[in-house]
């Protein structure tokens, strides 16, 4: 086991979204679980958020067109939202292989509260007592993103990309000083580098600009997230996952522009 030992004394308070690509594997959990028990040692109070491993979401969507041809069911929503719980688990089992008293956390558990559209759900409100509990003593939090309730305590899934609304969500409630979202690109870009090779990656961006290029069918996050992150305030750090890049920061008043919204980046969001 290695231990990695928090510093004692809160610098800031910050969510960290790991997407599916960067959980694909074992070996990817322990390194991200490094990269978030990194900023742990820092003092901070960390808040991880993780998606279902890979392409699990689409195998589960598979398996349940097999039985059943409704796509925005209960059921439906209690197989989708398996896979963040499986990689929940893993998480915390990685980080406290490190040292840390790391603790899953299903929406159930801390009441990610929706509008109960199944499928495609928007949070309407995150009871935070227990993460603020958990929080205090010390604790890594590790939550499951792409889920939550409605109103009779039914899972409910919240759309493509969801995880990105269940960090940012978590954000807003908790107050948190950053919001970094992991996934498998270095950024945002000008346009889709598979067309460009040379297209340029930013270092920041504002809300409007980000909603502007999702609409044109940027995929590197989810429209929701970036409205609500807009509302609120909250500026986001889109990273990869896998190597130490500055990625691009998201807020009110940055800008990088030009951009060609036609040449957007394709990449799944997770």
């Amino acid at each position: 086991m290695h231990t990695i030992t928090g510093l004692g004394g809160v610098n800031r308070r910050q969510v960290m979204k790991f997407g599916g690509a960067a959980l694909a594997t074992a070996a990817r959990i322990r390194s991200a679980a490094a990269r978030i028990g990194a900023e742990f040692s820092r003092g901070h109070q960390v808040i991880a958020v993780v998606s279902a491993m890979g392409d699990e979401t689409d195998r589960l969507v598979e398996l349940a067109a097999q039985l059943s041809s409704e796509t925005a069911h209960a059921e439906v929503d209690a197989v989708l939202a398996a896979g963040e719980q499986v990689s929940a688990g893993l998480m915390a089992l990685a980080l406290q292989q490190f040292g840390i008293r790391a603790r899953s956390f299903l929406a159930s558990q801390i009441r990610i509260r929706t509008d109960g559209c199944f499928g495609n759900a928007g949070i309407v409100e995150i009871e935070t007592a227990r993460l603020e509990a958990s929080l205090s003593r010390g604790e890594l939090p590790v939550i499951a993103g792409f889920q939550g309730v409605d109103a009779e305590e039914r899972l409910v899934t919240l759309g493509r990309g969801g995880s990105d609304m269940t960090a940012v969500a978590l954000a807003v409630s908790l107050r948190a000083d950053a919001c970094e979202l992991f996934k498998d690109v270095d950024g945002v870009f000008a346009e889709d580098p598979r067309r460009n090779p040379h297209a340029r990656k930013l270092e920041r961006i504002s809300y409007e600009q980000m909603d502007t290029l999702v609409r044109a069918g940027a995929q590197v996050l989810q429209r929701s997230a970036v409205q609500l992150a807009a509302r609120h305030g909250v500026r986001l750090h889109v990273r990869s996952a896998f190597h130490e890049e500055s990625g691009t920061w998201v807020g009110h008043d940055e800008t990088e522009l030009p951009l060609n919204p036609t040449h957007h980046l394709q990449k799944e969001v997770a």
